[in-house]
């Protein structure tokens, strides 16, 4: 248990050293692709907004009551054999 404690800070640790690096990078870098994406989401929230509802089809209420089972009689069987 005492060997395993160190380790796992450490590795906690270098996981947080990596992350301070990439994070101020990474918004710099891709700030022109944010910005489209935030007016990209924007323009289609405005669209669903304004968008008409779809008109919905009205049905029938579905009857709880099985329905009457035809039975066919059956056909008499017959052997055909040569005389």
């Amino acid at each position: 248990m005492l060997t395993v404690i160190p380790v796992i800070i450490s590795y906690q640790v270098g996981i947080l050293i990596v992350w301070l690096i990439n994070k101020k990078s990474v918004r710099r870098r891709y700030a022109p692709l944010f910005d489209q994406d935030e007016a990209a989401r924007e323009a289609r929230m405005q669209r669903a907004r304004t968008a008409a509802p779809l008109p919905r089809e009205v049905l029938e209420p579905v009857s709880t009551e099985p329905k009457p089972l035809t039975v066919m009689s059956p056909t008499p069987f017959r052997c055909i054999t040569s005389p």
